[in-house]
């Protein structure tokens, strides 16, 4: 575990230590002489070092998957592990370059995401960790749709909400991913802090327990988990939530106790077609688009 020393008078002396299990610790980070610092920069510095040595592990792991699925049968279940241990590297390193950010006092950059690709690339990393009694079907929409993004981080967004949705179906059940084109304005639009426009909805569905009332009133509360004896962080859901609101998006839930929930995450689309060729969903307000989802309650 990663703490950090305290001088006698509790303030941050500069340093700080792994603790490990037989108590002995080690000095990983120290205070430049000369150079004051302050707790965010320290910070800074220490992730500076952890992602460093992240690198080289994901250096070897994505070498040595390329490697593996050369050696493979085309198309055979064994490379198409090896493949998906490879994509789950590649956004490791996306999420290590956030790090990487952090640690200079960047802000991650934006990119144009295609996500029907995102969407899929989320679902076959989902459907490595589901067990055999959970389906999983992703339906993109029928054109392409646009939006500005660090790819990594909408991916592990998405794939927060399929973790969460997979620990909500017990037994037999069903997890289907989708994204499709809405128009947002007025009352709808403020009730989730967006403005009108147009966004991609990304969507979460399970078949799985659902939630209570209780529940859903704190469910995207910072480290608020149901799953404390699974090792749940609380995380998921508020940091898919931070991370589309920084973006001009937001999220919704839309649960019933013992009738599972969709989680929809909205981010601003952008339209990459030329002006002629836009479709229904681009035109303002009074075009046909499909209603918020609200919150529903038992």
């Amino acid at each position: 575990m990663i703490v950090p020393c305290l001088d006698t008078d509790t303030a941050l002396s500069g340093h700080y230590r792994s603790r490990q299990d037989d108590g002995l610790t080690l000095d990983l980070s120290a205070t430049r002489p000369g150079n004051p610092t302050t707790p965010l920069s320290e910070l800074q510095d220490l992730t500076g070092g952890v992602a460093h040595d992240l690198n080289n592990l994901l250096t070897v792991i994505i070498g040595a998957s390329e490697a593996l699925a050369e050696d493979l049968e085309a198309g055979s279940p064994s490379q198409d592990l090896a493949l998906v241990s490879l994509r789950a590297a590649e956004h490791g390193a996306g999420l290590l370059r956030r790090l990487i950010a952090f640690a200079r006092g960047e802000t991650p950059q934006a990119e144009t995401v295609d996500c029907a690709a995102a969407l899929d690339s989320v679902a076959a990393l989902t459907a490595t960790i589901l067990p055999e009694a959970i389906t999983i079907t992703a339906k993109p929409s029928a054109y392409p749709l646009f939006c500005q993004a660090d790819q990594s981080e909408l991916e592990s967004a998405l794939l927060n909400l399929c973790i969460n949705a997979r620990d909500a179906t017990v037994g037999r059940g069903a997890l289907s991913l989708g994204c499709e084109a809405v128009w947002m304005e007025g009352e709808a639009a403020r009730a989730e802090g967006l403005t009108t426009g147009s966004y991609v909805a990304f969507s979460v569905t399970d078949t799985g327990l659902g939630m209570s009332p209780e529940t859903l009133s704190r469910a995207l509360e910072p480290y608020f988990t149901t799953k404390a004896d699974r090792g749940g962080t609380g995380l998921g859901l508020s940091s898919a939530q931070g991370f589309a609101r920084r973006l001009g998006g937001g999220l919704t839930i839309a649960t019933r106790l013992g009738h599972g929930t969709t989680v929809r995450l909205y981010l601003p689309r952008i339209d990459l077609r030329p002006a002629a060729r836009r479709a229904a969903p681009s035109l303002p307000p009074h075009a046909q688009r499909p209603q918020l989802v609200r919150t529903e309650r038992p």
